[in-house]
C-alpha cells in the first residue's frame, strides 16, 4: 500500500450490525410501519422493494449504511436510504469516518474472499467476528473519494460497452431463435420437401436413446496432478465450445479407467446436466481428455449429431428443460430424463438440409460467442480495477483502464 495508507480491521473503524428477525406476531403488511429486509431478499444496485414490515423493530440501518447480505447469498452491497428492520441474514455497516461508496466498492471486491470463510451446511454464512476481523485498507479520507470517482468512472464506461454488447447479443439470440423454430417445425424445408416429394408427415416422434448411445461420465473423484489428460465437467462447456480454462488433470490410469465406459469420439455430443443445462457441443477433432458429469451423445449413425445439437439449442428444447430440472441449490437433469427425451426427426436428407441451412443462416454463431466472452471479459475488469483500487494501484500505469478505453473503442 503507499506510505499514507494503513490497514485496519474493519471493526475498528465501522461500526458492524447483525440483522435479526422480529417475531412473526410483529409482522405486518401495513406500510405505515417500518419496513422489514431479510436476508432472502434480491439485492441488486439497489434496495429491494418491501413487502412486509414490523411493529417492533429488532435492529436497524440507517441512511447511508452499506447493507449486505451475510447468508446464502453473500455480499450484494447496497445502500440504505433510511430506516429499515434488519432481519436474520443482513447486515448494515456504518461508519463516519469512511466514504460509504468506499465501503460499498470494497465489500464488492471482498466477495470472493467471504464466499471462501463462510461456514454452514444448509446455507453458507459469515458472522460479525468475519466483519469485524477483515482487514480494509484505509487512504485519507480525500484520497477515497479520489478512488471511488475513478471506479464509478471506469465502471460507467464498462456498463456502457455492455450494455451495447449485451444488445447486439440478445438480437442474434432473438433470430436464432425465431429461425431454428422454423428448423424443427419443418418450415425450413417446405420447399425442399416439395421439391424432393416429401411430406411432413414423415417426420417420425422418437426418444433420445432410439437414435444415440446415451451416457454420462465418470461420478467418482480421482486424483488431481500438475500435468496430465484434462477431465472435462459441464463449466467446461461455454457458448457451444469447449473450454479448457481451470481444467484439472488425470493420471493416465485414471484416464483409461474413465474411458472404458465414457470415450468420447468425434461426432459424439457433450451435454451439461448440472447448473447451467445444455450448451451441447458436437466433437469435431480427436478428444484427448474424459469426462465427470456430463452427458455424453455417443453417434451410432441413426441421427446427424448436429441436428441433434441445434435442437437442444431451440427454445422449445431449452423450456421444457428448465420446466423439468429438478434442484433448488443446484439444478440438474438425470441421465434418464436425457434418454427419454423427446424430438420429431426427419428423414436423413431432409436432416442434412437442416443442418446446411442452419449453418448459413448462423454463419454469425462465432461472433455472438465472442460477444458473450466480452460480457465475461468486462466482469473480470471490473475485478481487475477493484483489485488494483484497494492496493492503491489505481491510475498508475493501469492496464485495466487501457482494456477499458479499448473496450469501448478509445
Amino acid at each position: 500500500m503507499p506510505e499514507n495508507w494503513i490497514s485496519a480491521k474493519m471493526g475498528d473503524v465501522v461500526e458492524v450490525v447483525m440483522g435479526q428477525s422480529p417475531n412473526g406476531e410483529n409482522t405486518t403488511d401495513d406500510d405505515s410501519f417500518i419496513g422489514l429486509i431479510g436476508g432472502a431478499a434480491d439485492m441488486g444496485e439497489t434496495l429491494p422493494e418491501v413487502s412486509r414490515y414490523t411493529t417492533k423493530p429488532t435492529k436497524i440501518s440507517k441512511d447511508g449504511d452499506v447493507i449486505l447480505c451475510v447468508r446464502a447469498t453473500l455480499g450484494r452491497p447496497i445502500f440504505s436510504d433510511g430506516e429499515y428492520c434488519l432481519g436474520r441474514g443482513v447486515a448494515a455497516l456504518r461508519s463516519n469516518h469512511i466514504s460509504k461508496e468506499f465501503i460499498r466498492f470494497f465489500i464488492i471486491d471482498s466477495e470472493d474472499y467471504f464466499t471462501g470463510i463462510a461456514k454452514g451446511t444448509t446455507f453458507s454464512q459469515i458472522n460479525k467476528t468475519d466483519l469485524q476481523n477483515h482487514k480494509i485498507p484505509l487512504p485519507p479520507f480525500a484520497e477515497q473519494r479520489r478512488i471511488v470517482a475513478h471506479i464509478e468512472s471506469l465502471f460507467e464506461k464498462l456498463d456502457r460497452a455492455k450494455a451495447l454488447v449485451q444488445s447486439a447479443l440478445d438480437s442474434f439470440e432473438n433470430r436464432k431463435a425465431a429461425i431454428l423454430h422454423k428448423a424443427f417445425t419443418g418450415e425450413l424445408t417446405a420447399k425442399w420437401r416439395k421439391e424432393n416429394g416429401v411430406e411432413l408427415d414423415s417426420w417420425e416422434d422418437k426418444e433420445l436413446n432410439q437414435v444415440m448411445d446415451v451416457r454420462d461420465g465418470t461420478h467418482d473423484s480421482p486424483q488431481f496432478h500438475q500435468q496430465g489428460f484434462p477431465l472435462i465437467t459441464s463449466k467446461n462447456l461455454k457458448n457451444g465450445l469447449l473450454s479448457f480454462d481451470n481444467v484439472k488433470f488425470i493420471s493416465q490410469e485414471d484416464y483409461n479407467k474413465i474411458n472404458l465406459r465414457s470415450k468420447v469420439n468425434v461426432n459424439d455430443i457433450l451435454f451439461a446436466m448440472i447448473g447451467t443445462i445444455g450448451n451441447p457441443i458436437v466433437i469435431i477433432e480427436e478428444p484427448m481428455y474424459a469426462i465427470k458429469n456430463v452427458a455424453l451423445f455417443k453417434s451410432i449413425g441413426k441421427i446427424n449429431s448436429r441436428f441433434v445439437s441445434y435442437f437442444f439449442e431451440s427454445k422449445a428444447a431449452k423450456d421444457k428443460i428448465d420446466r423439468d430440472a429438478r434442484g433448488s441449490t443446484q439444478r440438474f437433469v438425470s441421465l434418464g430424463y436425457l434418454r427419454a427425451f423427446p424430438l420429431t426427426v426427419p428423414s436423413s436428407p431432409e436432416q442434412t438440409e437442416i443442418v446446411r441451412i442452419l449453418d448459413s443462416l448462423l454463419e454469425n454463431e462465432k461472433t455472438a460467442r465472442e460477444l458473450s466472452g466480452t460480457v465475461e471479459k468486462i466482469d473480470h475488469m471490473k475485478k481487475a480495477i477493484l483489485a488494483r483500487a484497494f492496493r492503491g494501484k489505481l491510475g498508475t500505469n493501469d492496464p485495466s483502464e487501457a482494456s477499458v478505453a479499448e473496450s469501448i473503442g478509445g
